[in-house]
């Protein structure tokens, strides 16, 4: 441990005591020796980067300064020039704002002329929906009933799902001794290359005392330059200041054109609007009304029912030409497998008829829906 810390002005350095042991006076010269070598070491190394800063960065550092310092005349009569082109400038903008202005209080007047049309059709939007609330409700039930039906699905899950955590957490206990090795073998690989680190630092600082050796080489170059661009900038300015007035009056010629534009766009919009009001309310009405489940359910029925009475007259002249008696047990027995047979394509065709049309007008009020939003 350190007994005394010290500073010898006369020696111009630092005089550190170290003492050995947890406590007692009693001293270890061995431990002292190498605590001293380690604190030398470390003022050595701190002399030595003051030396570097001293003899390269603090000349770059001040020659940078006088740069700096001899670029300030030229940016301040850049920025005046800039100031003296806003200010010329400014009738323009204001005249540009103006007419902006105006052209707002038209758009405000045209507004105000659609909003019986826009109400109107608010209105429509209204009752369709209405006209829509039954379905959506009984929609809404279905969607409950299904909700309820997978919760009783994922809590039958539930035992399964348990299962299987269990076995993932043996799985990852018999992946421990592996990972344990694993970062074993990558805190000796860091070790490794913190010393291959260590061993770069000579080339390293060589290498940063001759990029600040290049840097203040070019540091007159790159003062030339700097001047020379502050002259350009000025040079474009005047062109810059009558392009930005020109731009404004373009702009200022276009803004009754744009307003024309506008206006044509509004009247083409409500034109459409109300072009399109018969076709919409068509539209939900017949998605509203969908279509006649039990018409088409008959008539899957009776295509089927005529099938099978046309090969039950086959039946009946394959049996007359094969000598088969239409009184015998055999004949019987083959009218009714015919029987049982129509009745389950019978069946089979109402039922996909009925699921048909229930889906079809589904999809009617979906898509009604969709273009309501």
């Amino acid at each position: 441990m350190i007994f005394r810390n010290d500073y010898d002005h006369f020696a111009n350095k630092k005089q550190i005591y170290f003492k050995g042991g947890d406590s007692g006076d009693s001293f270890d010269a061995a431990y002292n020796q190498r605590m001293a070598t380690i604190a030398e070491s470390q003022q050595g190394m701190a002399e030595q980067y003051f030396d570097f800063w001293q003899s390269d960065y603090q000349p770059m550092e001040q020659a940078q300064i006088a740069a700096n310092i001899a670029e300030i005349p030229g940016q301040s009569a850049l920025n005046q020039e800039q100031i003296q082109g806003q200010r010329d400038l400014l009738p323009g903008q204001t005249a540009l704002g103006q007419a902006q202005n105006e052209y707002g209080v038209e758009q405000i007047g045209a507004n105000s002329s659609l909003l019986p049309g826009q109400t109107a059709y608010t209105g429509e939007q209204i009752a369709a929906g209405r006209q829509l609330l039954p379905g959506q409700t009984e929609l809404g039930q279905a969607q409950n009933t299904l909700g309820t039906a997978q919760a009783g699905a994922n809590l039958s899950l539930l035992p399964g799902q348990t299962s299987l955590t269990g076995e993932q957490i043996a799985a990852q206990r018999t992946l421990i001794p592996g990972q344990t090795a694993l970062g074993q073998a990558q805190n000796t690989l860091g070790t490794v290359r913190a010393n291959a680190d260590a061993s770069l630092i000579p080339g390293q600082t060589a290498y940063s005392q001759e990029q600040t050796a290049a840097g203040r080489q070019l540091l007159p170059g790159q003062t030339a330059l700097s001047g020379e661009q502050t002259a350009a900038q000025r040079k474009l300015l005047p062109g810059q200041t009558a392009l930005t007035g020109e731009q404004i009056a373009a702009s200022r010629e276009l803004l009754p054109m744009q307003t024309g534009y506008s206006k044509a766009q509004i009247t083409d919009s409500m034109t459409a609007m109300n072009e399109r009001a018969p076709v919409r309310a068509a539209f939900y009405d017949e998605s509203l009304k969908g279509v006649d489940i039990e018409s088409r359910v008959n008539k899957a029925a009776a295509d089927a029912s005529q099938s099978f009475m046309n090969s039950n007259n086959i039946m009946r002249r394959n049996s007359a030409r094969m000598g088969v008696n239409p009184n015998s047990g055999r004949f019987a027995s083959m009218q009714n497998e015919n029987s049982l047979n129509r009745a389950k394509t019978v069946a089979s065709a109402k039922t996909t008829a009925r699921t048909g049309a229930e889906q079809e007008n589904y999809g009617r009020l979906k898509t009604a829906m969709g273009g309501m939003a």
